[in-house]
């Protein structure tokens, strides 16, 4: 038996709708799903006091998640939860559990997918391949690395040696970059404050000095045209961002 394609209007599917019918949208193909890219450390012997990195492929919005819920890992009945720190400038969030962990344990990684979105407000895609680990009471607690504060003169020099040259030439009118005009202050190009002190990816800076940022007005800075149009440093906006988490602070 045959059937006759095109002859009767559409064959595709209706869509879902909500309680109001309206169209419920879908998640994107394949590639624009959140995924985490890299989870250390891999499979096998963890410490009692481990540290896990889980690094993104696109950037986190922090308003879908809680820092104390995002990451858990699970043995059996028993979940242990920690903190998570997001790193912005890497994609990158740091867990570690509040307790130390039973030893000869095994645990496998929870995370709360399903509110979870990147800024562009794609869904979380999770690996069926996580890792899975069992504690080793003999391994050293793994040692967290140090975030070093930022200083507002460390930020300044780097504003004066890679954006002055435009930003406080009068012709532009510009942000001249300085403290004054950036830390607490509305970006003109978006509702988010230039900088928010403590809140690294709320500041507007961030959003525009990271080069693959997809949410911006206009162009990443330094602009292509710069005469110095590289980007800045993985070590330049670690630094940028510290100095906004530690509060901006104007020493």
């Amino acid at each position: 038996m045959f059937f006759a394609l095109g002859c009767g209007g559409s064959i595709e599917p209706e869509g879902p709708v909500d309680a109001d019918g309206e169209p419920i949208a879908l998640p994107g193909a394949y590639e624009t799903w959140l995924q985490i890219r890299r989870m250390t450390p891999g499979a096998g012997a963890i410490s009692a006091q481990p540290m896990l990195e889980l690094e993104f492929t696109d950037y986190l919005n922090p308003d879908t998640y809680l820092s104390f819920n995002l990451v858990a890992l699970q043995s059996g009945g028993i979940v242990a939860r920690g903190d998570a720190e997001y790193i912005m400038s890497t994609k990158t969030v740091r867990w570690t559990p509040r307790r130390a962990l039973e030893p000869g344990f095994h645990y496998t990684v929870l995370l709360a997918a399903e509110d979870v979105r990147s800024v562009t407000a794609s869904p979380l895609l999770l690996s069926p391949d996580s890792p899975r680990y069992v504690v080793d009471e003999t391994l050293n607690p793994t040692p967290h690395p140090t975030r070093p504060e930022g200083r507002w003169a460390q930020v300044e020099a780097i504003f004066e040696a890679r954006c002055a040259s435009c930003h406080r030439d009068p012709q532009w009118q510009l942000n001249p970059l300085t403290f004054e005009s950036l830390v607490g202050k509305r970006s003109a190009q978006s509702e988010h404050l230039v900088v928010r002190p403590y809140d690294a990816p709320a500041s507007y800076l961030m959003h525009k000095i990271l080069p693959d940022y997809p949410l911006r007005r206009f162009t990443v800075q330094p602009p292509p045209w710069a005469p110095d149009n590289d980007p800045l440093s993985r070590e330049e906006l670690q630094l940028v961002e510290s100095w906004i988490r530690f509060g901006a602070r104007s020493d």
